[in-house]
């Protein structure tokens, strides 16, 4: 029996490590190919900025393949498949596109527009689980980090990105009662290029998972250039709501 169960763990040890590496491969994969979408995105009309005629044809057909990939591709694995199926995107098209535009191009830069609906759609969902979450379990704060570089979902100036030149990401704490949290970020200052630490509120929309501006009072934004002055004002912040929605309990 022992010498039976030495080779069985091997295996299973073996398997393992070949689903770990099967794993890292797909996530390695997944980068490349969205890296490789927005380049292609930014290449593509960059290039076209002398050709107002082609950026406009360009930018049609780019819509018209982004629509197909809207009702087929879900998530980022189904989109790096349907990707890959050029003859279906062709006909999307109803034809080649005109020899000056690169329809690999086209379909890359149409990946790069869904690939940032799903992470607006992903952190929108995240932000209404939170929301519910802390109401549901009696909870007044819950606390959500985001990877560098997830869009975060709404149209609000200054809400649009939690990237960062350190690639840190950002962290929100989401005040459940209130909807409101407080969004901490590392930026670039826009005159020195140097990264800056900003904290902001804004309110949670609990249907939509869209960031909105808060309610007057909290609007604004504290900028730091150390983290212990950021930890600071993020704790400002925090203490400001949860003022802001004791005094307003208090009245009604």
């Amino acid at each position: 029996m022992a010498h039976g169960k030495g080779p069985t763990n091997c295996k299973i040890v073996y398997l393992l490590s070949s689903i770990v590496e099967m794993g890292s491969q797909a996530r390695v994969g997944s980068a490349l190919a969205t890296r490789r979408w927005q380049e292609a995105e930014t290449r593509l009309y960059a290039g076209l900025v002398t050709a107002p005629d082609l950026l406009v044809q360009a930018v049609a057909l780019v819509g018209r393949i982004a629509d197909h990939l809207r009702s087929s591709a879900d998530d980022l694995p189904s989109l790096c498949q349907v990707s890959e199926e050029r003859h279906v995107l062709l006909s999307r098209l109803g034809g080649s596109p005109p020899e000056a535009l690169s329809f690999e191009t086209l379909v890359e830069a149409a990946c790069a527009i869904r690939y940032r609906e799903l992470r607006a759609e992903a952190a929108r969902a995240h932000l209404r689980h939170a929301v519910r979450h802390g109401i549901a379990h009696g909870l007044t704060w819950v606390n959500l980090r985001g990877p560098s570089g997830v869009g975060l979902p709404g149209t609000l100036p200054g809400y649009s990105t939690c990237a960062g030149p350190t690639g840190a990401g950002c962290h929100l704490a989401v005040h459940a009662p209130s909807g409101l949290c407080v969004v901490a970020a590392v930026e670039q200052d826009g005159e020195t290029g140097a990264p800056v630490f900003v904290a902001r509120v804004a309110a949670v929309d609990a249907a939509t998972g869209d960031l909105r501006r808060p309610p007057e009072g909290l609007d604004g934004e504290l900028r730091a250039t150390t983290p212990e002055d950021h930890a600071r004002h993020q704790a400002t912040l925090r203490q400001r709501i949860g003022s802001m929605t004791t005094a307003v309990s208090d009245s009604e």
